[in-house]
This record gives structure tokens, C-alpha cells and sequence, in this order.
């Protein structure tokens, strides 16, 4: 996952592992940012490789393969929550940001960000967590 992202050096490497646990202090959480980096996050694109099940599409969109970067940014549905959550964002903070595909996932590499990294920190743990087992059970 971290060959993805062309992070300039290797103290920058350090603060994409090292951010999560100054911004966020549930072991749960922490564990969940350390899979997501390190790419052992089972989507349905890994789980259809195992052959747990048949078919590798989004859960959500049914439109493209399940991956990482689907699922927290390319889905529509992924892509409409970052989008309201920037404007949630500009409403509380007057500070205007516009999400990458990187910031979600690394967070955002600076000395200023703790509070918006733990909301966005929050926001792909409760899609994982809580949205993507209640969907798959609903589909059942």
C-alpha cells in the first residue's frame, strides 16, 4: 500500500505509521489504520481470490472490483461521504480542504491536522466496521 504513495522521504514514511497513534488511542482503531497501510484489510477483491466469495465486485456499488482505493475513494458511495464530510468540515472549522485519495488514507502529514485526522481516521473505521457488515447482512 505504501508503494502507492510517493512519500519524499523516509521521516515521512515514519509520520504516515506513527500519526495514528498520536491522533487516535483505541488499539482497535490503531489496528485498523496499520492494516489498511499495510494492504491486509480483506475486501472483497481479496476474498474472492481465496475463494470465500464468488464474485469480487463492490459490495456497495456493484460497479468495479472491491479494492482499497475503491472502497474508500472511487465508489460513489465512498466518494459522496468524503464529500460531505468536507462540507461538515467548512461548516465547523471554516477551513476549506479538499480530500485526496492519499490524505484518507495516510492521513494528513502535518504538525496542524490531528482533529481532521482523527475524524477521517473515524470515517473509514466505521465504513469498514460497522456500514460494510450491516450491508452484508442485509444482503443475505
Amino acid at each position: 500500500m505504501m508503494s502507492t504513495f510517493s512519500l519524499t522521504d523516509q521521516d515521512e514514511t515514519n509520520k504516515a505509521f506513527t500519526l495514528i497513534k498520536t491522533v487516535v488511542f483505541k488499539t482497535f482503531v490503531q489496528c485498523f489504520q496499520f492494516k489498511l497501510l499495510n494492504d491486509i484489510l480483506f475486501l472483497s477483491s481479496r476474498l474472492a481470490k481465496t475463494g470465500i466469495i464468488h464474485t469480487d465486485f463492490c459490495t456497495f456499488c456493484q460497479v468495479s472490483s472491491e479494492t482499497v482505493e475503491h472502497f474508500f475513494f472511487q465508489c460513489t458511495h465512498s466518494s459522496d461521504f468524503w464529500t460531505k464530510f468536507e462540507y461538515y468540515w467548512f461548516a465547523v472549522t471554516k477551513e476549506q480542504r479538499k480530500l485526496k485519495y492519499k490524505h484518507i488514507i495516510l492521513g494528513i502529514l502535518d504538525e496542524k491536522s490531528d482533529l481532521l485526522n482523527y475524524f477521517i481516521v473515524l470515517g473509514k473505521v466505521v465504513a469498514k466496521t460497522i456500514v460494510y457488515p450491516c450491508f452484508l447482512f442485509l444482503k443475505l
